[in-house]
């Protein structure tokens, strides 16, 4: 979402160009945990699973998933921005 979030806000002019730049390396960060399985399905790993507010300790420690909802519905829309 940090990454769709600094896309759009840059696209839009809320945010200072620069930040154009920015979401594209955390693209590239999301880009790099796609996979294809044995099934020939498209995986996207290290998805957090569901958060609520938190220290960054406790953000770092949650359960990571792969295809999880919460991440993927992020990365499409980031996606689609970029």
């Amino acid at each position: 979402m940090c990454t769709y979030a600094l896309a759009r806000g840059a696209r839009r002019g809320y945010l200072d160009p620069h930040f154009k730049a920015v979401a594209r390396r955390g693209h590239q960060g999301a880009l790099a945990k796609l996979s294809t399985g044995a099934d020939g399905r498209t995986e996207l790993a290290g998805i957090s699973v569901g958060t609520n507010v938190g220290d960054y300790a406790y953000c770092i420690a949650r359960t990571r998933a792969g295809n999880d909802f919460h991440g993927l519905g992020a990365f499409l829309i980031a996606n689609e921005q970029l």
